[in-house]
């Protein structure tokens, strides 16, 4: 097994690179449509400042959310996409009253947060596993890359070019194996690359 490599120096480098491209957007492109049915280009910038207040929620305050598993069994798959989803759905939900500036305003907070607490932790500790993804490392940048996705070609916007993607994600420190993603998972056991109905976007 290759031993992890430390990649927390690249971390404000991609969420700069991140906060250029959603600085540069026009009205019109924030409410172009992704792959994840249902969200916008603002609902995954959205999602993904809930991942930040999850991680350091949970990870750096050691928070748990309440309501997360209410009227549900969490330990059975159903009910852990079912709490998933109604998590991140509700989060998005109640965000979209935010502003476009206020949003970037906070990613950068939440960016900078974020860099610290893994700055900050043993990189061979391992962390919490991704309850639904399974045991190997699921790529943040996937979320970072369906906004590219949904705004076309980086000619529309050159500095996009510069955002740190699949090609300069190695392998991470096991303690930073909790990052996220979004459709399609699968259940526990499925090797056949069935998707489930509706797949869970992440336990943020």
């Amino acid at each position: 097994m290759l031993p992890p490599i430390d990649v927390v120096a690249l971390f404000p480098e991609e969420r700069a690179a991140l906060l250029q491209v959603l600085e540069e957007l026009s009205p019109e492109e924030w409410q172009l449509p992704t792959v994840c049915e249902g969200w916008s280009v603002k609902d995954i910038a959205l999602h993904l400042l809930g991942d930040d207040v999850g991680l350091l929620s949970r990870g750096r305050d050691g928070f748990s959310s309440p309501n997360f598993a209410e009227g549900l069994d969490i330990s059975q798959w159903n009910g852990l996409l079912a709490a998933i989803n109604r998590q991140n759905e509700a989060w998005v939900y109640a965000t979209r009253r935010m502003s476009p500036e206020l949003l970037r305003q906070f990613l950068r907070l939440t960016g900078d947060d974020t860099t610290a607490y893994f700055r900050g932790i043993d990189p061979f500790v391992l962390g919490g596993p991704v309850d639904w993804a399974g045991p190997q490392p699921a790529p943040a940048w996937l979320h970072i890359a369906r906004v590219h996705r949904a705004l076309g070609p980086p000619a529309a916007h050159p500095r996009r070019g510069r955002s740190p993607g699949p090609d300069r994600a190695p392998l991470l420190p096991p303690s930073a194996r909790c990052v996220r993603t979004c459709p399609a998972a699968r259940a526990p056991g499925d090797v056949g690359g069935r998707r489930n109905p509706r797949p869970p976007r992440d336990r943020g």
